[in-house]
């Protein structure tokens, strides 16, 4: 869903700095991925440890840190924390998209009304909704897709809609720290289900090892390249 996402220039402007606009650059690359190599890295995350023990005889302890999120995604890993409050899922998107009828829903704001909503055109031009409008919708989207999937995929949670509000301070919340919390609380609830079944990596650790597989950390590389020439294998 999250393929070619095309926003206008002005929305990427606006972004600079806040690191979603790097995350707009990652759209061609989604799909195109191996589900069972995430699958495989992810049962090698050790909770206790926070964690990925790889090699022969466990001899590699890989840590995934703030930094990391902050070379792969770009997202604020310092900043205004995310501290969530009640939502009032109504209300928030009368705020946020006033004179606009979206249909909300217990789950949240619906991907595709919000995909529509970034990218609808009134003519080749021109958008169809105004450059506020059009931002909030694009974080909002990215955040369902890319950072905060819940397990329908199809919906993001309606209390994130509280951090759009202001466009003008998106770039001023720690993104990154909230991005790495939840990729650890995804892989802990996947290692306890000590399961095969992706659908419970339901979470930015998704994505994180999506992107991993394709831009990698050189010290991701530096590891892995190891490990390959010492085992012959990887796991």
């Amino acid at each position: 869903m999250i393929r070619n996402f095309t926003v206008g220039d002005d929305v990427v402007e606006v972004l600079t700095g806040s690191g979603f606009e790097n995350l707009l650059k990652f759209t061609g690359f989604f799909g195109i991925h191996c589900h069972y190599l995430v699958q495989a890295f992810a049962t090698k995350y050790n909770s206790n440890t926070q964690s990925f023990i790889l090699g022969q005889e466990n001899a590699v302890k890989l840590y995934f840190g703030l930094r990391d999120i902050l070379q792969i995604t770009g997202l604020p890993i310092s900043g205004i924390p995310l501290v969530c409050q009640e939502a009032r899922g109504e209300e928030i998107a009368n705020e946020i998209f006033p004179n606009l009828v979206v249909h909300f829903e217990m789950k949240g704001f619906h991907l595709k009304t919000l995909r529509d909503i970034a990218t609808l055109k009134a003519s080749d031009k021109e958008f169809a909704h105004p450059l506020d409008i059009r931002v909030r919708a694009t974080v909002l989207y990215l955040l369902g897709c890319l950072i905060f999937p819940d397990s329908s995929c199809t919906h993001v949670r309606a209390i994130y809609g509280y951090f759009v509000k202001d466009i003008n301070k998106i770039s001023e919340y720690a993104w990154g720290e909230a991005c790495l919390v939840e990729i650890h609380h995804s892989l802990s609830k996947f290692s306890s289900r000590n399961v095969s079944n992706e659908k419970y990596l339901i979470g930015s650790s998704m994505f994180a090892l999506m992107v991993g597989h394709v831009q990698a950390p050189f010290r991701l590389r530096f590891l892995l390249s190891i490990l390959l020439m010492v085992s012959g294998k990887l796991f």
